[in-house]
């Protein structure tokens, strides 16, 4: 098969984005050159391309004759995600996110959230509208105004709980992102249980909090003061260690393509060498 492309200066300088919440509400966004989007087509076996080019202009040229000359494009609406890609993808690129903000408002003080999160370039958007199709259209997609990014969340308990949840539980996190997924996972059963409304469960997910993705803000410690994270007070009973991820094999090329669409970079190195013609 092949394949042609031409990409262009400008191009060549853009790899996407990824972004990481920083508690308790992002101040500033760290960016890391990556990937771009791709899709499956074919009977069997699967062949997936991974082409960008201009926004007018996603269309793969030249397919095999083996594909009858069908035309394929990454905007296809009907094509449906691998679950194993999904994973991948979120293992790459996703964010578990529990929020704990002050609100007078609430009985104790306090008001518990929590979020799924993908945050990508906005070249992706298809990516990301058929990420939330994949997770029964359920969630919302936000274009950044300021940015050049666009993120897909979902803020329900009740979703997350039904939908996201059960996803990963199934088609399990490679990386040490599942540590952030099982935290977070314990920390939602407890708002389904209602244990944030008291104060022994509140401080049970603080304590959990203090493990999860970047920990708890300073201000936030503020207010607590029997908060255990795992880095500081290593024989405090009321610690929540944060679980290390072993991976010993990859269960499904899937997952990979998914892990590569989010963290992958192909790139062309150009060097003067005068001892070279």
């Amino acid at each position: 098969m092949v394949i042609s492309y031409k990409m262009s200066k400008n191009e060549m300088e853009y790899r996407g984005s990824k972004s990481e919440i920083k508690n308790p509400q992002p101040t500033k966004i760290s960016v890391k050159e990556q990937r771009v989007d791709g899709s499956c087509f074919g009977l069997s076996p699967k062949l997936r391309c991974t082409l960008m080019d201009y926004e007018n202009s996603y269309l793969v040229n030249n397919l095999s004759k083996r594909l009858n000359n069908k035309q394929f494009s990454t905007l296809t609406p009907n094509y449906k995600l691998n679950p194993w890609f999904v994973s991948g993808l979120i293992d790459g690129e996703g964010t578990f996110y529990i929020s704990i903000r002050k609100d007078n408002e609430y009985k104790l003080g306090w008001q518990i959230g929590a979020e799924f999160q993908i945050q990508l370039h906005k070249r992706d958007l298809n990516l990301l509208l058929q990420l939330q199709d994949f997770f029964s259209g359920t969630g919302s997609i936000n274009i950044s105004k300021t940015r050049d990014s666009v993120s897909y969340s979902v803020k329900s308990i009740k979703n997350i709980t039904n939908i996201i949840i059960p996803h990963f539980l199934k088609y399990k996190l490679l990386t040490q992102k599942a540590a952030d997924f099982i935290l977070f996972n314990q920390i939602v059963k407890l708002i389904n249980t209602k244990a944030h409304l008291t104060k022994e469960g509140l401080h049970q997910i603080i304590n959990i909090k203090a493990s999860l993705n970047l920990g708890i803000s300073e201000n936030l410690k503020s207010y607590w003061t029997k908060i255990t994270p795992l880095l500081h007070l290593r024989n405090e009973k009321q610690m929540v260690e944060r679980p290390l991820i072993k991976t010993k094999n990859i269960p499904d090329p899937y997952w990979l393509a998914g892990f590569v669409s989010g963290e992958g970079c192909f790139d062309i190195n150009l060097k003067n060498q005068k001892h070279i013609k």
